[in-house]
């Protein structure tokens, strides 16, 4: 295969699955000879000591599409890069519109992370004439498309109203051998001595996540079974808020608010379910990872991603969506009827890296 300059644009290294997803590409490509870097909006995060050290990071200082349309014409004019990879739409939207304005033009593949037709059901109305008309007129216009589910395929499609014959769905590369390695390190700080059945959550505090529903669902259950904890694991804008609710729930001794981990395979591997509780998702690498370490798995049945990794609740147990009273009573079933561990395992190997990196390196 042709030598290729590529280069991956993320607004910064923070704590979500599609920059560890862009990781995992980036590294892929780098061994097998490409040449590979990183341009972020900002030099910030957490991942930084995942990605090869042979990548090397840049950063532009832009915090807004706007500031993105003013300096990434620099960075695309003097590096004539092959192929650039985006992840987000503002950072997508400026990337096409400046590619019209240079003489050595890149193919750029624009990802896909989440359901547009969901998305935009659940904006303000003016957002949503914005966020479906820049899909529709400017990002369905990529060279390339990724979704990264069946779901966010089909999603896109109907929220642009568009057909678009470049879209295509590749699966996230989501782990490698190593995770069972990260899995098997000690935890400290003794929250699995407790002899408590451990549920955990991990995921940015935010809105789209919906934590209030857990720990409302997971207030249900406890009432009953006071051997129970929950283990949440992330960082953002509501961890106060989430607090506050714990507090008022009388759950301060069973909820235990971790922040962030760079190994949360370890905490995964000892715990009894993992639970997601999001409003919506794209393919939500967490609960990919915990099929992969074989645990348990309960989520909302949101689009997209959950259902078609748990293969409409063959793989774990699907709720309805913002109703606490239905994901209490998935996770009670979840800890009494788990699946087998083995049969977890082996469904997730589809997910592995090498796997998607190579179904990458062949649309290059």
């Amino acid at each position: 295969m042709k030598k290729c300059k590529i280069l991956f644009i993320l607004q910064n290294f923070e704590g979500g699955g599609a920059e560890r997803v862009f990781i995992h590409i980036a590294n892929g490509f780098f061994e097998g000879g490409h040449e590979v870097s990183f341009l972020l909006g900002e030099k910030k995060g957490v991942y930084f000591d995942l990605l090869n050290p042979g990548i090397p990071v840049s950063a532009l200082n832009a915090f807004s599409l706007l500031g993105y349309l003013r300096k990434l014409p620099k960075a695309l004019r003097t590096n004539h890069f092959t192929h650039v990879f985006t992840a987000s739409d503002n950072i997508s939207i400026a990337t096409l519109v400046v590619k019209n304005f240079i003489r050595n033009k890149p193919i750029v593949i624009c990802t896909l992370h989440f359901n547009l037709q969901t998305m935009l059901s659940l904006l303000p109305w003016g957002n949503r004439q914005w966020v479906k008309w820049s899909n529709r007129n400017i990002i369905a216009g990529a060279d390339k498309l990724v979704a990264v589910s069946k779901g966010v395929e089909t999603g896109f499609r109907a929220g642009t109203g568009k057909k678009v014959p470049q879209l295509m769905t590749i699966y996230n590369p989501v782990f490698d051998a190593g995770i069972y390695a990260k899995a098997a390190e000690p935890v400290t700080g003794g929250i699995f001595n407790r002899n408590k059945r451990t549920l955990i959550t991990v995921g940015r505090l935010i809105r789209q996540k919906n934590q209030q529903c857990m720990l409302r669902a997971f207030s249900k259950i406890y009432q009953h079974d006071q051997n129970l904890q929950l283990i949440i694991m992330g960082i953002g804008p509501l961890e106060t808020e989430l607090k506050q609710l714990t507090a008022d729930l009388q759950l301060q001794d069973a909820v235990h608010f971790l922040g962030f981990q760079k190994n949360p395979f370890s905490y995964l591997q000892k715990s009894d379910l993992f639970v997601l509780s999001s409003l919506f998702e794209g393919l939500p690498t967490v609960i990919i990872e915990s099929l992969a370490l074989g645990i348990n798995v309960v989520s909302t049945n949101c689009n997209s991603g959950p259902s078609e990794i748990l293969e409409e609740g063959k793989l774990g147990w699907l709720s309805r969506v913002d109703d606490p009273d239905d994901l209490a009573k998935k996770i009670v079933l979840a800890l009494d009827h788990p699946k087998l561990k083995d049969d977890l395992i082996k469904a997730a190997q589809r997910y592995n890296n090498k796997l998607n990196v190579g179904h990458y390196l062949s649309i290059l």
